[in-house]
C-alpha cells in the first residue's frame, strides 16, 4: 500500500504530465496544498520548480496566492505555458485534413477490409475540432503541416516527451498534399549532439525505417520565453 506522501508525489507527478502529453504546452503552473502550507509548481520537460512552503493561514501567506494570479493574469500566453508553434487550424484546413486522412486510409487498409473497418481507424486519427497547424522547419524552409490529436503520449513529463502525429503537408517538390508520420520531440540542446533528423540519416536506408522528409527545430514565430522573464527551458522542440 502507498504511503500519503507517495500518493501525493504520483498525484504531483502525473497531472503535469497529463498536461504536457496531451496539450499543447512548453510548461504547467499547478498549487501543492498540504495542510495549511502551499507551493506553487511550475512543471516542464526540463524538469520541476518549486517555490518554499508558505502557510495560507498567516496574513502574508494568501498574499503570495494573490500575488501570483495578478501576474498571472496579466501574463502573455507564452508565460502561462501555451507552446505558440500549434495554432488552431481553420474550418477549412479541417475539412482538407478530413478527406486527405480518409483517402490515405482506403489506400492503406489491407484487402477485404469493410467500411466499419475504415470507420473504425478513421476514428483513431480524426477528432472534430482538435486539428492543429504547424511549422516544420527544414533547411530550405518552414513547412506549414496539418496535424490530428497524438497516436502516442509520454507517460511522464521531464525528458524528450516524444509524440507521434498523423500530418498533412505539401510536398516539398510537387507542392501536392500528402500524409505523412511527425515525430515530435524535445531534445537537449548541445553542439556535441546529433539533431533527430542527422540520427534518422545514419541508420541507412531500411525497409523498416520511414522515409525522411523534412527535420529541424521548432521556433514560435512571436514568443522568446527568456526575453519574456520565463524561467528558459533546458530543452528544445525537435521534429
Amino acid at each position: 500500500f502507498k504511503t500519503g506522501q507517495e500518493k501525493t508525489l504520483g498525484q504531483m507527478t502525473a497531472y503535469p504530465a497529463c498536461s504536457l502529453a496531451r496539450q499543447s504546452r512548453t510548461f504547467v503552473y499547478s498549487f501543492l496544498l498540504c495542510g495549511p502550507n502551499a507551493r506553487i509548481l511550475r512543471a516542464g520537460h526540463a524538469g520541476t520548480i518549486v517555490t518554499r512552503a508558505f502557510d495560507v493561514t498567516t496574513e502574508e501567506g494568501p498574499q503570495y496566492f494573490c500575488e501570483f494570479l495578478r501576474r498571472f493574469r496579466h501574463a502573455t500566453p507564452a508565460q502561462r505555458g501555451h507552446d505558440l508553434s500549434h495554432r488552431s487550424a481553420t474550418r477549412a484546413e479541417e475539412a482538407h485534413f478530413r478527406r486527405l486522412i480518409a483517402s490515405n486510409l482506403q489506400l492503406k487498409m489491407p484487402p477485404g477490409a469493410t467500411d466499419e473497418d475504415i470507420e473504425k481507424e478513421f476514428a483513431r486519427h480524426y477528432k472534430t475540432v482538435y486539428v492543429a497547424k504547424v511549422k516544420v522547419y527544414n533547411e530550405e524552409k518552414p513547412i506549414e503541416t496539418l496535424v490530428e490529436v497524438p497516436l502516442n503520449t509520454p507517460n511522464y513529463s521531464v525528458g524528450r516527451g516524444t509524440r507521434g502525429f498523423w500530418a498533412a503537408a505539401k510536398g516539398t517538390a510537387d507542392e501536392k498534399w500528402r500524409c505523412y508520420f511527425l515525430k515530435d520531440t524535445w531534445r537537449t540542446v548541445a553542439s556535441s549532439l546529433p539533431t533527430e533528423g542527422e540520427n534518422h540519416s545514419r541508420l541507412g536506408k531500411s525497409s523498416y525505417i520511414p522515409t525522411l522528409r523534412a527535420h529541424g527545430d521548432v521556433y514560435a514565430d512571436d514568443t522568446n520565453l527568456e526575453r519574456d522573464g520565463v524561467w528558459p527551458e533546458e530543452l528544445e522542440c525537435s521534429q
